[in-house]
Parts: C-alpha cells; sequence; structure tokens
C-alpha cells in the first residue's frame, strides 16, 4: 500500500514538473558570443506569457526595450535577442546608434568595442512587430538580417543568472 502511494506521489511531482518546463519555464545553457551573458551560463526562459497568448487570442504580450527573448528562425533555433524596437516605432541605425523616433537611444549593455559602424535606412514597425538585436552588434544574427520579428514568434523572455545573485 505505502509504495503504491509513493509511486503515485512520484508521479504527480513528475507530471507538476513538466507541465511547468512545458508552460511556464525552462532552464537552458548560452551558447555563441551575440548576447552579453556569458557562454555557457544557466538562463531560465520564462513562457508563462506566451502560453496565456495561445490560451487567448486577445492577451497582449507584455514587452520592454531592453529585454531579451527566445524565438526560432529557419536554420537556427533557440535565438536570444534583446528588444530594441516596438511595435508602431520608427527605427533607424546609423553608424552604429539606435535611434527610435529620431532620439538616439541610450544602451547601457553594450560594450564599446561590441558597436559596428554600419547604416539602416528608417521604417516603421508594424503593431505586430518587434526589432532585435545581439549586444555583440559586430557578430549577431538578428533584425538586421532577417528584418521585424512578429510578435507570435516569440517563444519566452530570457532571465539571466549572474555570479551575483541577481537577474
Amino acid at each position: 500500500m505505502k509504495g503504491k502511494r509513493k509511486w503515485r506521489l512520484v508521479f504527480a511531482a513528475g507530471m507538476i514538473f513538466v507541465l511547468l518546463n512545458v508552460f511556464v519555464a525552462t532552464f537552458g545553457i548560452t551558447k555563441g558570443r551575440s548576447m552579453n551573458i556569458a557562454e555557457y551560463s544557466v538562463i531560465v526562459k520564462y513562457k508563462l506569457p506566451v502560453t496565456l497568448r495561445k490560451l487567448n487570442a486577445g492577451y497582449v504580450f507584455p514587452l520592454k526595450r531592453g529585454e531579451i527573448v527566445s524565438f526560432w528562425k529557419e536554420g537556427h533555433e533557440n535565438i536570444a535577442k534583446r528588444v530594441v524596437g516596438l511595435p508602431g516605432e520608427k527605427i533607424s541605425y546609423r553608424q552604429g546608434n539606435l535611434y527610435i523616433e529620431d532620439a538616439l537611444v541610450a544602451e547601457p549593455y553594450l560594450k564599446p568595442n561590441q558597436k559596428d559602424q554600419s547604416n539602416l535606412p528608417s521604417f516603421r514597425l508594424q503593431k505586430d512587430e518587434i526589432w532585435v538585436m545581439g549586444d555583440n552588434r559586430i557578430d549577431s544574427y538578428d533584425s538586421r538580417r532577417f528584418g521585424p520579428l512578429k510578435i507570435n514568434e516569440i517563444r519566452g523572455k530570457i532571465l539571466p543568472f549572474h555570479a551575483e545573485g541577481g537577474e
């Protein structure tokens, strides 16, 4: 009798873990150098907003400039990039500097040696699009290569852990 109860408890705990992993959050390891998260760092992909969006078509996915999101592009899986442009905004990129509505955007997360000198003509994002870029602008597969990212392509938000224990 006690053995059956124990296995039911183990099964229930396993199911809860699987459900949390599929719908709420997943742990992962970073690869590549396009973001200022140390390579092979532990990250959390927070998926609850994506799950809520799928359950309710009217749910608005809350995004903020500077957040890191996870998505897939053909030939590349689990890409993580920083949100730098929000729906409806006018974006331009001149001499390696990002402009939103013609105002220079401060990007304190960039290191001086990670900026490039490229240019992009001005354009306006649609209401269902964001613009994402890697922190290492010299070597990053981001919106400058594949264009705006549709909000429904986002798989989750990345919450990095730092050695200091912060977020």
